[in-house]
């Protein structure tokens, strides 16, 4: 792969040659310093003061990023067709959809890569070099720069964030860039309106119920439902225009408010098995087929991630971690969800949801 040859540093290894460079030439980079050795400027001379490309995101950072999307709504919509269908079914589905969504988030990965080699030209300081954050001590900053120091002068280094829409012009044909867009398009109709009307719905029920008694007491007087579409919206919009870059506070935060709220909901699977015991049986529990194209799409979009990607992969360091933080985010991501539904599916089978 060439993501894995990133960690050769001799480009005479790669059989690539970037742009405005000679077959056989040899660019050395001095990770540390601003110093460069090429074999057409001798001696060595010094380069420009590297440019900075934004702030930094650690693993940790961009692996809460990675969960979020993995999470996002799940935890209110995945349980329902879990149960319904067949838990069983719904573990073997979430193993093989996992997997699957792994290695196209790793082809993407992939694909990123290469677009950054076909835009490098050494002649230039594409090497992001990320100042120190606020507050950061610079030994912390030296020891994120030196993890990859041996792989920032290779030409697959992601060094840029290239968008779908440049990756298609490098990688596809014009006749498949368009069926992509077409996909995207859809499925970006769709997220909008199962997020912000399910999230919007939700709110307005929540606050209903918490202050009344009735979940739809405030919609029935002033249409509260709607009030709760135009916050959604107006939030949405504001966090779409931003940089993701410069969200993993936010993203890290958020991370550990889904932690609690999905927590809060298997405690609450817990209490109820607790008081009346498990309601689930399996001999009663004959799978339900209408209910799997629920399953199976509550599971595809879980793993949907892929558009954001590019953004949460180029400013990782060091990116030696890119694939594990995807792994484990996935990982992690899955077996939350799974455990909160085999929970819901023990505690809640003797309910009959009327809605």
């Amino acid at each position: 792969s060439k993501m894995s040859m990133m960690g050769s540093k001799n480009q005479d290894d790669i059989n690539y040659t970037p742009p405005g460079q000679k077959r056989g030439e040899y660019y050395r980079g001095v990770v540390n310093d601003t110093t460069y050795d090429n074999s057409d400027v001798s001696p060595v001379t010094s380069r420009p003061e590297p440019k900075s490309h934004g702030v930094p995101l650690t693993p940790m950072a961009a692996g809460a990023t990675m969960l979020n999307l993995v999470l996002a709504s799940g935890p209110f919509s995945y349980p329902y067709g879990f149960v319904n269908t067949s838990p069983f079914l719904g573990i073997v589905l979430m193993g093989v959809i996992s997997v699957f969504s792994y290695m196209t988030a790793t082809f993407m990965v992939e694909a990123l890569s290469i677009s950054c080699a076909m835009r490098f030209n050494p002649d230039e300081d594409e090497r992001t070099i990320y100042p120190s954050l606020p507050g950061e001590d610079p030994s912390i900053k030296r020891k994120r720069d030196e993890a990859d120091i041996d792989v920032k002068e290779s030409p697959y280094y992601i060094r840029e964030k290239v968008e779908i829409s440049k990756m298609c012009d490098d990688h596809l044909h014009v006749a498949a860039k368009y069926v992509l867009f077409f996909i995207i398009a859809c499925y970006m109709y769709g997220a909008m309106i199962f997020k912000y009307v399910a999230g919007a719905k939700s709110l307005s029920e929540g606050i209903s119920f918490t202050f009344t008694g009735e979940k739809d007491k405030y919609d029935e007087q002033f249409k509260f439902y709607y009030i709760c579409i135009a916050v959604f919206a107006v939030v949405s919009l504001m966090f779409s225009l931003g940089n993701i870059e410069n969200s993993r506070v936010l993203q890290v935060v958020s991370m550990y408010l889904r932690f609690l709220t999905t927590f809060l909901m298997i405690v609450g699977s817990l209490i109820s098995i607790f008081r009346h015991g498990i309601t689930f049986k399996m001999s009663d529990n004959v799978p339900d087929i209408s209910h799997v194209p629920n399953l199976v799409s509550n599971t595809v979009f879980i793993f949907v991630v892929h558009h954001s990607v590019a953004g949460i992969v180029k400013p990782v360091r060091p990116q030696k971690a890119v694939y594990p933080l995807i792994f484990y985010s996935f990982t992690v991501g899955g077996a939350i969800l799974v455990v909160e539904a085999m929970l819901a599916a023990l505690a809640f089978s003797h309910i009959d949801n009327k809605d």
